[in-house]
């Protein structure tokens, strides 16, 4: 097998017998066309398993760095399709039309409307928090383009008492959410093209990109973690 494994991760892998596996890699490693043979000693140790076990071990810690950042990722990719799934379903029922139409007594449900923006003021916070740590580029983008969303509808959140803060979440003042009209509410949130609508378009899209990464399994922020566990998988059948 033509594998070159340097000297040091020799020394690191078998400290026991630097000298015996030093020597039998740098005699590997030499050029192929030269006519310089391994010594009897090198060739015991490729019988008796030495130089397999090296390659093993190194490939395994190839595989299991890679299998452990997927993991990572994974978790990760499965709290922003959690939070997104939220959000989507908050910003829905804030953004339906039936929030803001009157009850057989002629009256607007206020409490309805106050608990649905509540709701989706913490889940909006959420989803911030998730993209934020995000090692998904396409993520990422997503959150920065909902946060200055949110930023360039700032006047019109206030008049129901939300304010964006310096961390890009919201808050509200309870007395001015008591206080706020339902046409200020309904100007907010209700319909696709309001700032709820919005927003509920892009937890969508959040969703779609964790469940995209969950399915290939293999995701990471430079793209290489699947073909590291392909190799480290397949090198380990080889040796």
């Amino acid at each position: 097998m033509a594998i070159k494994v340097g000297t040091m991760l020799a020394n690191n892998l078998f400290s026991n017998n630097g000298n015996t596996v030093n020597s039998l890699f740098d005699a590997l490693n030499k050029n192929k066309n030269t006519s310089s043979s391994v010594n009897l000693l090198q060739m015991n140790n490729v019988n008796n398993g030495a130089y397999r076990k090296a390659l093993r071990a190194y490939y395994q810690q190839e595989k299991s760095a890679a299998n452990s950042n997927i993991e990572d990722s994974n978790e990760k990719m499965t709290s922003v399709k959690t939070a997104a799934t939220s959000l989507k379903e908050s910003a829905a029922d804030v953004s339906k039309a039936s929030l803001y139409e009157k009850d057989e007594n002629g009256q607007y449900n206020l409490d309805e409307i106050r608990k649905a923006v509540n709701t989706f003021v913490n889940d909006y916070n959420k989803m911030v928090d998730e993209a934020g740590k995000s090692e998904s580029m396409e993520a990422l983008r997503n959150g920065v383009w909902m946060v200055n969303n949110t930023k360039s509808n700032q006047n019109l959140l206030s008049k129901v008492g939300i304010t964006v803060g310096k961390d890009n979440k919201l808050s509200f003042n309870e007395a001015k959410l008591n206080q706020a009209t339902v046409s200020s509410f309904k100007s907010a949130f209700s319909g696709h093209s309001s700032f709820g609508g919005r927003v509920e378009s892009k937890a969508l899209t959040f969703e779609n990109i964790a469940k995209r990464s969950l399915s290939n399994h293999t995701y990471n922020r430079s793209g290489r973690l699947a073909e590291r566990a392909t190799r480290a998988t397949k090198l380990d059948k080889d040796v």
